[in-house]
């Protein structure tokens, strides 16, 4: 998992990554994380390291499958937890900036402009 978050990280870094192509890239990251907890819970193992992991437990770990998939399962929910709190924000604020790129798609009514106040962004509505 430690990978999959470093190339995320990375993807996220250098010049000319808007807010919405960013914002995509989390919300694309975050529903992989919806569907490696899936696939721990039917017992697929479509993920190639989940198959290993789950194959390399030794005689001790393989009696105790249940409770492994369970770890498995509870670190995954913490990580989905923590990995939308940390995001919420930019969630909350996603609507408004596609309004800033593409002010003729989105409706002025759905906009979140409480960070923006000080832009005084009413007057671009009666404008």
């Amino acid at each position: 998992m430690p990978t999959h978050f470093s190339e995320l990280n990375i993807k996220l870094q250098g010049p000319n990554k808007t807010f919405i192509i960013m914002m995509g890239l989390i919300r694309a990251f975050e529903a992989k994380l919806y569907v490696f907890r899936n696939d721990i819970m039917t017992k697929n193992k479509y993920f190639p390291n989940l198959k290993k992991n789950i194959k390399d437990l030794d005689a001790q770990e393989k009696r105790n499958e249940e409770k492994v998939i369970d770890d498995f399962i509870s670190v995954m929910d913490f990580l989905i937890k923590e990995f939308s709190a940390r995001f919420s924000q930019f969630k909350e604020l996603s609507e408004t900036f596609k309004f800033i790129m593409y002010p003729d798609v989105i409706s002025f009514d759905k906009l979140n402009l409480s960070e923006f106040d000080w832009l005084e962004l009413k007057n671009l509505k009666c404008n």
